[in-house]
């Protein structure tokens, strides 16, 4: 009697008729089948989402646990949606796929018979006819189709990836081949190989592929018509939680990683890689004023000038720390914006002149220089504008650029997020994890700094987009984290390949003349060298030829076994 008298939320007076009850039968059967009562915050939310699909419009709602969005509001959404002209997709995070599949089958399975379907795509997969055949016959038999962002995402990345290699493809027949360029050490050491000429698709390919363009264009139509329920939305639409990495198209070289083209020997190698050199000094001076006291380079030990500089730059770090505009706990890290521009950034502007007066670019003036710089050239006076137009050639405007970007932005960013917070590398402990599961983690994550999204747990596959951004915050990871084992064996072997390319004297040849230097650094000894007052290293030494205490050089077939394998 208590079941029968329980008042039903989804049942209204009728207007015909007096006395008269109004209700949809739908709602009654489904409270029947699932042996519930609907709750009126259920119904009305319910009411809320056909209301906005029937004004074609989206909706977001919020609901505590134990609420029912699993197991009453979707299902009943999907039964009231379903109607074999709309194509109903539910997408929930990869954990719960089963549950909420296991859920869907429960509630249509006895009498309201539907259908449910498994949507499952990745990279690998072609588009075929067959898939947009079952994903019609799903929509015109009223079934439910459960998937997952990953799924849903690559899908609609395929459709991208296929249209670009068209592109490309495109690009190649009408402008020609792109002549392959050698890579450096650096890109030896990130994985970089010569960039080859493109390969031209045949007839048959390229009508393969326009017909998988084309049966995208059908299904991502049949989504577009149809209704999206998203589960957990707070997670599905979570950039770092629930992401997709899918790299796309032939990897480029940075701009302003090369030198210019007409330079030649040791300019060339000082005008090369000044996307990193220019953050590498900068943060090179708030280590060193943060209580490092040492610079990793020896070009400015001896400048009165650069010394005065980083002594002011400490006691501003200090009176920041003081004033809780700047905290050292676990590291520096940046607590007020404004306390840097105020305080940090003129000195960092003189720190960064220094640099830039061995490129040639302080004939603009000092007060040009600083003002170019703290201000960009957008913001800059006219006067400052016309001095650099006047005195920087194309090379000396980028640098000028590079700079102002880093002082006037991405240094504060960079500098305000805490390591293995916000960003990290990934450790070794974090890569055995991805090769357990048969992840492949590419190269730029397993160098590179990467999105963490708690103390220590990185995201499980996201980068950072922006180019500067990732080499600042790799250049911070590195200093606070140190290199890795594994780091230090790759460069090793990166070191013997150029050393093998190198030409001269065995010894003198730049990559030997870097490996001496870091065993120095290191406080060990060379094999064959005399050095007074250095200690041998105990363990892990690994030796470059040099030359006999004779004065004799050793063999190049003796020297190839110095470095391990």
């Amino acid at each position: 009697a208590g079941a029968l008298s329980t008042r039903r939320h989804h049942a209204a007076p009728s207007s015909s008729a007096a006395g008269a009850v109004s209700f949809d039968p739908r709602f009654l059967m489904f409270e029947y089948t699932c042996d519930i009562i609907l709750r009126e915050q259920q119904v009305a939310l319910v009411r809320r989402f056909m209301g906005a699909h029937a004004s074609g419009g989206s909706l977001c709602h919020q609901l505590i646990m134990g609420a029912g969005k699993t197991t009453v509001v979707t299902p009943l959404l999907a039964l009231l949606l379903a109607d074999g002209k709309t194509c109903i997709t539910q997408v929930v995070p990869a954990a719960l796929l089963e549950f909420s599949r296991g859920v869907m089958r429960q509630r249509f399975s006895s009498v309201f018979t539907r259908p449910i379907y498994t949507l499952e795509f990745d990279r690998e997969q072609e588009i075929s006819e067959e898939l947009y055949m079952k994903l019609e016959a799903a929509r015109d038999s009223g079934a439910v189709v459960v998937s997952s962002p990953t799924s849903v995402k690559s899908l609609v990345l395929k459709a991208v990836e296929l249209a670009h290699i068209l592109a490309t493809n495109n690009a190649t027949e009408n402008f020609g081949k792109v002549e392959a360029k050698p890579v450096g050490f650096f890109g030896r050491l990130m994985g970089g190989q010569a960039i080859s000429t493109t390969t031209t698709l045949s007839r048959e390919q390229k009508e393969a592929l326009r017909a998988q363009v084309g049966i995208c264009r059908r299904v991502l139509d049949l989504f577009n018509r149809g209704v999206m329920l998203l589960d957990e939305v707070d997670l599905v639409l979570h950039p770092l939680k629930s992401e997709l990495n899918w790299p796309l198209g032939k990897k480029e070289p940075l701009h302003f990683t090369s030198p210019p083209a007409k330079l030649t020997g040791a300019a060339a190698t000082s005008a090369g890689g000044m996307r990193w050199k220019v953050p590498w000094h900068l943060l090179d001076a708030i280590f060193y004023a943060a209580g490092r006291k040492e610079l990793t380079g020896n070009a400015y030990l001896d400048s009165r000038v650069a010394e005065g500089i980083l002594a002011e730059l400490g006691e501003v770090i200090e009176e920041g720390v003081a004033g809780h505009s700047l905290q050292m706990s676990p590291h520096l890290c940046l607590l007020q914006e404004s306390f840097y521009h105020s305080r940090m950034k003129p000195l960092l502007v003189r720190w960064m002149m220094v640099f830039l007066a061995d490129k040639g670019v302080s004939a603009m003036g000092r007060d040009a220089l600083a003002d170019y710089l703290s201000n960009g050239g957008a913001r800059a006076s006219e006067e400052t504008r016309e001095a650099a137009q006047t005195h920087c050639s194309d090379f000396q405007f980028c640098l000028l650029n590079l700079a102002s970007d880093w002082l006037r932005s991405l240094i504060p960013h960079c500098i305000s997020k805490i390591n293995r917070v916000k960003y990290g590398l990934l450790s070794a402990s974090d890569l055995a994890r991805a090769a357990a599961k048969g992840i492949v983690v590419p190269r730029s994550r397993k160098f590179c700094a990467v999105p963490f999204v708690g103390k220590d747990v990185p995201s499980p596959a996201s980068e950072f987009s922006f180019p500067d951004i990732v080499i600042g915050l790799s250049i911070l990871a590195y200093r606070y984290q140190g290199l890795r084992e594994s780091d230090f064996r790759w460069a090793l072997r990166c070191m013997r390949e150029s050393l093998a390319h190198e030409t001269g004297k065995y010894s003198e040849r730049p990559s030997a003349v870097k490996y001496q230097e870091w065993v120095r650094l290191a406080g060990g000894r060379l094999r064959g060298k005399k050095q007074r007052h250095v200690s041998r290293l105990d363990t892990g030494e690994v030796l470059l030829p040099a030359e006999d205490e004779d004065g004799s050089e050793e063999s190049e077939d003796a020297g190839a076994e110095v470095l391990p394998e």
